[in-house]
């Protein structure tokens, strides 16, 4: 054989003819001697490839000796000579030539996520079969399943049905349910359930009972989740398996219940259940949702130690990604190259997560040419995901062109966009910056100052209708929406514009008309509760109109849907001190400063103080907006005194003195924006804030000599609010409205009455 094989990689067009003269007539030689090629060529398989032209142009290159060439390929990982072989693949066997061969490389590129090397395979099969085979047709709906793609799951489950008739077995309704399942389409999903169990009854199998399981997590219903995992424990012959308690554990890390995670982890060993790097993976997001990114860093090192099911790579890239968006590009970098030393796998997700970071920093060009010349180096496809980031960056920087030139960019990647590219592109319509770059979406016989409303408008109701609201089961995080679903985040962008410009009745029709879209059982009766962000948005429509009775109605309705997203499976116990789970406590900042706005409109002093001691309580943070509109809204209340010294004990920790005497103290010019608790990193005063105690403390000066309580509060000033007196007295002259109309109008009254 070796000499044969040596006479072979000399073969050219005159030795074709001695070939069969040369031993090698049968087909197990053939076979041996191509495989022996392919495997000694595997990098430069020109001479195996080379030789089976000639095979087959002698017509003795049989199906399947195409076939195992095609293994030998896929095991080097060639997919040139693996496509090179399908395409050169003669048609001559009776079961259809490379069916075998076309499924291994199916399932190969389902594993290296190939999505232009499935849909090659895809046409393969149609190009010479007419349409895959029914095992094939189940991969292939199981893999747009994943996807969430319904018309494209349907069209292959048709065509099940039309070419093989009504399936008799119950897993070929597997990927019809679940691609309802990612979609969010709880309705959907619990029809074809029950349709299933009404068939098979206890026969039903594990698999539709985690799917339903995984429906609920979906949409983060934790009762219906709790109910079904008890209907498990019952109605089923086997009980709960290892995917079931991924998908509960997989709740509790959405929510950054520690405790709950840990539990459900730790039931693991005693029931006998497999660890995978999946359910190490939620575990980290568990940890680092709690900002406990020391924690989450040994479980990863611990667990890239060890060997696991699946790959660790999205259990780093939580890790990076939670860098990337506290802005660490230095730490983010770090762990990027400690991947590649472990020799952990990286994928776009890891260089999505680099992005983020330079993002956050807004350093948009190097994360554009991470986009642009660094992946296509290391060999990553780049998804909506990657533009989603780059979007919002250079709207965040308000370079809205540069914004529209990446939009543009997908076209050329043959990427359609999804609402976490579409919602960054709304902000730029609503903008009137960007007039000259969306003049398609204006509308005529539209006054000038409603232009950019208008086209908002024409923007959402295109992605509505044209966009695919299952978008969201990309495996990626969408850049640019945070945690709101879709299509809440299309609607309370347009909400909140609606708003700035008095367009209240248009903005409350928006509201109506997502709840309409809502296609949750749970949610048609009377119990509607949409997201916290979208009631947000409408409330600070009703606060703009001035509506106040709509927006204390607000108020309780978002106060009830973020304390749902604090429940847990052990029930947390609401009447102790703290109970709010750690990554929902920034889900009232926006609703709480707009609620006590319009509390102090109203004179309700004690109202916004009460619901400010009830919101700390409960364990919400308190962000430095908030805060300071606080001491706004309590400033007529006459407690000038206390009002001075929330301001010294809260905001005066984190001032570092006006931009002039930063710079002589060697600080940054800019004031850092921190967002934390009231107790955790320290706040600022608001410029806003110190011009209104600045005319207060005006005021008091004025009335001292002829008035005893204003000569005491001044007298207690000076002992208990020394760096709030001295920000207000080196307070730099500024020419603007604030300053003309409080500071310098000597006809002014007490200015406490005039915010």
């Amino acid at each position: 054989m070796k000499k044969l094989e040596d006479f072979l990689t000399k073969i050219d067009d005159s030795h074709c003819p001695n070939l069969m003269q040369a031993g090698a007539r049968t087909f197990k030689a053939r076979v041996s001697c191509i495989r022996m090629l392919a495997r000694n060529h595997a990098p430069d398989p020109i001479v195996p490839r080379r030789l089976f032209r000639r095979l087959q142009d002698l017509g003795i290159a049989e199906s399947f000796m195409y076939d195992k060439l095609a293994e030998d390929f896929q095991r080097a990982r060639n997919l040139e000579s693996i496509a090179w072989v399908f395409l050169h693949h003669p048609r001559k066997s009776k079961s259809g030539p490379g069916s075998k061969s076309l499924r291994s490389l199916l399932a190969h590129f389902r594993r290296e996520k190939n999505e232009a090397g499935i849909r090659w395979v895809l046409e393969m099969w149609e190009r010479y079969f007419q349409g895959p085979n029914r095992i094939a047709t189940y991969h292939f709906m199981s893999h747009y399943a994943l996807q969430g793609q319904l018309p494209t799951v349907k069209s292959l489950f048709e065509y099940q049905i039309k070419r093989y008739g009504e399936p008799y077995y119950q897993s070929a309704y597997g990927p019809l349910m679940l691609v309802q399942a990612k979609r969010g389409d709880l309705l959907e999903t619990v029809k074809m359930f029950n349709d299933l169990h009404a068939r098979y009854g206890f026969d039903l199998d594990l698999k539709f009972w985690n799917i339903l399981l995984s429906a609920y997590a979906r949409i983060d219903d934790i009762d219906g989740a709790l109910e079904v995992f008890n209907r498990i424990a019952q109605e089923t012959y086997s009980g709960p398996d290892r995917f079931t308690f991924a998908i509960l554990l997989g709740i509790c890390a959405n929510r950054g219940d520690i405790d709950g995670a840990n539990d459900i982890f730790d039931m693991f060993k005693p029931l006998g259940l497999e660890i995978t790097a999946q359910t190490i993976a939620c575990l980290v997001q568990a940890h680092t949702m709690n900002n406990d990114l020391a924690r989450a860093e040994t479980i990863v090192m611990e667990a890239s130690k060890i060997k696991l099911r699946g790959p660790k790579t999205a259990m780093w890239n939580q890790l990076i990604r939670t860098h990337a968006r506290q802005a660490s590009v230095k730490e983010a970098s770090r762990l990027f190259r400690l991947m590649e030393e472990l020799g952990i796998p990286q994928d776009s997700a890891t260089y999505g997560a680099l992005m983020e970071a330079h993002v956050a920093r807004k350093d948009t060009d190097i994360a554009q040419h991470i986009l642009t010349d660094v992946m296509p180096v290391a060999g990553q496809t780049p998804s909506a995901y990657h533009f989603a980031v780059l979007i919002r960056g250079w709207s965040q920087v308000g370079n809205f062109r540069r914004a529209m030139e990446v939009y543009n960019m997908m076209d050329k990647y043959k990427i359609l966009p999804n609402f976490g590219t579409n919602v960054p592109l709304i902000r730029a319509a609503a903008t009137k910056d960007s007039t000259d770059l969306l003049q398609k979406y204006d509308i005529d016989n539209i006054p000038s100052h409603k232009k950019h409303l208008k086209r908002a408008e024409k923007l959402l109701d295109n992605f509505l209708v044209y966009g695919d609201l299952g978008d969201h089961v990309s495996p990626h995080p969408l850049g640019g929406t945070g945690s709101v679903p879709n299509p809440a985040a299309y609607f309370s962008f347009v909400i909140r514009i609606c708003g700035r410009i008095r367009a209240f009745e248009l903005a409350q029709s928006y509201f109506l008309r997502y709840q309409n879209m809502v296609n949750h059982p749970r949610l048609k009766g009377s119990n509607f509760e949409p997201p916290v962000e979208l009631i947000s948005a409408i409330m600070y429509s009703y606060l703009l109109e001035k509506n106040y009775t709509e927006v204390e109605r607000c108020w309780d309705l978002v106060y009830s849907s973020a304390a749902k997203l604090s429940e847990t499976f052990s029930n947390r116990d609401t009447s102790k001190q703290g109970w709010v789970l750690s990554p929902q406590k920034y889900k009232l900042c926006k609703p709480l400063r707009y609620y006590i706005t319009a509390l102090g409109a109203q004179k309700k002093f004690k109202e916004a103080d009460q619901i400010m001691e009830k919101v700390q309580w409960d364990g919400y943070a308190i962000d430095v907006r908030c805060f300071n509109q606080y001491i706004l809204v309590i400033l007529p209340s006459r407690e000038i005194v206390r009002v001075f010294q929330l301001c010294e004990n809260n905001l005066m920790k984190g001032w570092g003195g006006w931009r002039r005497q930063r710079r002589q103290r060697n600080l940054s010019s800019s004031v850092p924006k921190y967002f934390g608790f009231l107790e955790g990193r320290p706040f600022y005063p608001e410029y806003k804030t110190l011009v209104y105690l600045a005319a207060t403390y005006k005021y008091l000066r004025k009335n001292a000599r002829s008035n005893r309580e204003s000569m005491s509060s001044l007298k207690t000033l000076q002992e208990t609010c020394p760096l709030t007196l001295e920000a207000i007295i080196s307070m730099p002259m500024k020419i603007d409205g604030l300053q003309e109309t409080l500071l310098r109008n000597k006809g002014a009254n007490n200015p406490v009455f005039m915010i």
